[in-house]
């Protein structure tokens, strides 16, 4: 509790740090809460070069590991001696199609919706293996799975109405409100997509961010409410 009071004490003032911090960051986190991260890194450490690189969990979990990041926010708690993980929160997930589509109609269940075409995060990422999972689980061993690794792109498909998207209704708030996207009533739906923070051992002051992250976090969370992100106990 002393080390968390004197990181939220450290970054609540602006610092005369210099340097280069390198931060991994998922399509989800870019959709949602990194622009008020951006921004609070930038207030508090107005000399320091932020460097963001944009990709799948799995490249940015490797590219942590070998050295070439920082700090990642992506989907999975890593379990190696030089990292340390913390999950920040979850999105509840969510069966999303075009409201005018041949899609938005009433479906028994799980496996009525996988005779339709679905579309989810890109292959093999933690995402698609929960949605695929979930499928089997209901007696589908071969659904028909669109795997996609841009929340835009699967966001213009579900527009223009090319399937069911398998994914966080935060991602796509402003379209439901508008009444362009429907959230399907379906009781099933794959597990809530975590999100995670992983940082290397030993870097200078990474810490700090990984505080300020939570700090970004929670008032996200507050705004938005538990329908969209949950923050992890």
């Amino acid at each position: 509790m002393d080390t968390m009071q004197a990181l939220k004490h450290s970054i609540e003032t602006r610092s005369s740090k210099v340097g280069r911090v390198r931060i991994g960051v998922m399509d989800t986190v870019i959709h949602t809460w990194l622009s008020p991260l951006v921004a609070q890194m930038m207030d508090h450490y107005p000399l320091v070069e932020i460097e963001l690189v944009a990709d799948t969990a799995l490249n940015l979990c490797d590219q942590l590991q070998k050295g070439f990041l920082d700090l990642i926010l992506q989907t999975d708690l890593l379990r190696q001696e030089s990292v340390r993980s913390l999950e920040l929160a979850s999105h509840p997930m969510g069966w999303i199609v075009a409201s005018n589509s041949i899609y938005n109609r009433d479906y028994s269940g799980v496996a009525d919706l996988a005779r339709e075409r679905i579309i989810t995060y890109s292959k093999n990422s933690q995402p698609h293996q929960a949605v695929l999972a979930l499928m089997q689980a209901n007696g589908v061993m071969a659904p028909r799975l669109n795997c996609v690794n841009s929340v835009s792109a699967i966001t213009r498909l579900l527009r223009d109405g090319f399937g069911i998207g398998a994914l966080p209704p935060v991602l796509v708030a402003e379209e439901l409100a508008r009444g362009e996207l429907t959230l399907l009533a379906i009781d099933q739906r794959p597990p809530n997509l975590q999100v995670v923070v992983s940082w290397r051992v030993g870097v200078e002051w990474v810490e700090e961010i990984v505080a300020l992250c939570q700090q970004v976090v929670e008032r996200y969370a507050r705004k938005l409410g538990e329908s969209y992100i949950v923050l992890a106990d």
